[in-house]
């Protein structure tokens, strides 16, 4: 009854969604003048474009790393994760100062060919095709960590039967892994699509026209919740039909696993020069999605040292931290409670299924889907009180941290659910039947069977979803109360202002915490979960390499 009542609960958001889009919660729609063609085109070549670049990115530094040995390769391995710490938007503002016509690059340019501006082509950073470099920067983690997996998992054996057929080493990635390891890439390339389609950032500092940016110009500039209810419900009904398309693509595809006596792939030895060569390769993506943004932060911060002494930098990271730890805790308790319903009852997961669909949903369709229930209860409640006291009281849910919790909440409470109910999966049902028939009771089987194995994946999902809360742009932007600011909407605001030089602080304060959770994220992946694959060396020569 209680995971039931949870799972309506969480669908409310989608149903206000379609009741207020209908006009049926008052409002009427303003005649704004939106190119519902123009979002729908440059939506839909932004995600096309970074989820195509994110996984040339991704594949390729996955195989170098799975499949060759090379100088740096351990360190290289977790370091290609780093660019997770960074915000879209904040590499949009250090790319887009370096790249613009008043920016060092161009600067250069006409200092050495001694063309005025105007005289020469040069790339607009601030275009799609620009949105798409910045973007892929940051999300190629997504395709390169679910690649590297796939690849890992092969086994020798297969690549020896395509050598005996013929199959040179060169193709081996394109003929052998790739196939094989298609319907982990096609999930990784849907997260990267999924987050396209809800940046707000990047589009709105690069002057790019999305669905996100006409939500929030309907909203927060035009007060119109019926035409940006309209608008997230186109939104959203491109998000479901790009899931659509990524499951109808490989709806005959089968993952192969090999057996678990099968030998595992092992690193194939190189040239020294080579070995440089796929290093520099490998490091690239680093230095240009985490290396030179930091640097940069870094030199703006220290030019005047006063801004470390801004207190609304310090006032907007705690209420950050008390957001995204709140927002994790929360969404960790219902993911265990769905992970439990999930597997006492496996009929739940239909009712599950819904409630936790919100991290398809952009952040900016989340603040309008959560926005109006949470309006209706918070008036019903003023209204009481106003009935007893005579005095009208202060809307307490969309006039505090409360609704930006339950927004962030319901936008990944999959990812916390997905890590609990993964963990939750390696624990053999017989253990809990074993117990019971020793007359263990329940909570104890929980306390001293689960936890132990479950810990660290609870710690894992409650980590991702404070990394995401923390970053998270539109839904804090949209449902914030008066006068509150986190370190994304301060560092947002800055850069809208032009005041780059002083985003920097708030800017390596977000990225300091979240870089905090991605280390703790990734010694855990690499070093607890995956210890013979890392630690594998590559003294012997695998047969097919002969």
């Amino acid at each position: 009854m209680l995971t039931r009542g949870l799972a309506l609960l969480l669908c409310l958001p989608i149903v206000s969604l379609l009741v207020t889009a209908a006009g049926w919660m008052g409002g009427t729609a303003q005649p704004l003048a939106l190119d519902y063609a123009a979002y729908v085109a440059n939506s839909l070549l932004l995600a096309l474009g970074t989820g195509a670049l994110s996984l040339a990115i991704g594949v390729m530094a996955a195989w170098y790393i799975t499949l060759y040995d090379f100088p740096l390769r351990r360190v290289l391995e977790a370091a290609l994760l780093l660019p997770l710490a960074i915000p879209a938007y904040i590499m949009a503002l250090i790319y887009g100062h370096w790249f613009d016509a008043a920016g060092p690059i161009q600067d250069l340019l006409r200092d050495a060919s001694g063309l005025a501006y105007g005289d020469y082509w040069f790339p607009d950073i601030r275009s799609i095709a620009g949105s798409v470099l910045v973007l892929s920067l940051v999300l190629y983690p997504y395709v390169y960590i679910l690649a590297r997996l796939a690849f890992r998992r092969q086994c020798e054996s297969w690549f020896e039967a395509a050598q005996l057929c013929g199959v040179p080493t060169r193709q081996w990635l394109w003929r052998v892994a790739l196939p094989i390891a298609r319907p982990a890439l096609a999930i990784g390339v849907a997260l990267v699509m999924m987050e396209t389609l809800a940046d707000f950032g990047v589009v709105s500092l690069f002057g790019v026209s999305t669905f996100t940016t006409a939500i929030y110009k309907s909203w927060a500039g035009m007060g119109d919740l019926v035409t940006a209810a309209r608008l997230a419900i186109m939104l959203l009904l491109v998000v479901l039909f790009a899931l659509w398309l990524e499951r109808f693509s490989r709806r005959d595809w089968q993952q192969m696993q090999p057996a678990s006596q099968a030998r595992r792939i092992r690193l194939l030895n190189v040239s020294k020069k080579r070995g440089w060569f796929l290093c520099a390769a490998c490091s690239l993506p680093v230095v240009i999605g985490f290396v030179i943004p930091v640097g940069q932060l870094l030199f703006w911060s220290l030019l005047n040292s006063s801004y470390w002494n801004d207190g609304w930098n310090y006032h907007a990271a705690t209420t950050s931290l008390i957001l995204a730890v709140s927002a994790a805790f929360l969404a960790c308790v219902i993911g265990t409670i769905f992970a439990y319903a999930v597997r006492h009852r496996p009929q739940m997961a239909r009712w599950i299924r819904p409630a936790t669909i919100g991290y398809a949903v952009p952040g900016s369709v989340v603040a309008v889907a959560v926005f109006m229930p949470l309006l209706l209860l918070d008036r019903s409640i003023a209204t009481g009180i106003e009935h007893l006291t005579g005095e009208r009281p202060m809307l307490f849910l969309t006039g505090s941290l409360f609704a930006m919790v339950l927004a962030c909440m319901y936008r990944f409470l999959v990812v916390a659910f997905g890590a609990i109910d993964s963990g939750l999966r390696t624990i053999s049902p017989s253990v809990d039947d074993a117990a019971r028939l020793l007359g263990t009771s329940q909570g104890r089987i929980i306390r001293e069977l689960h936890w132990p194995h479950l810990r660290g994946s609870i710690m894992v999902g409650g980590l991702l979803v404070f990394a995401d809360t923390m970053k998270e742009l539109p839904a804090s932007l949209l449902m914030r109360p008066f006068d509150v600011n986190t370190l994304a909407i301060r560092t947002y605001s800055l850069a809208q202002d032009g005041l780059l030089v002083q985003a920097s602080v708030p800017s390596l304060m977000l990225i300091a915490i979240s870089l905090l959770a991605v280390c703790v994220i990734a010694w855990q992946q690499l070093g607890l979960r995956l210890p013979a694959l890392t630690r594998m060396q590559a003294t012997e020569q695998p047969a097919w390499q002969n």
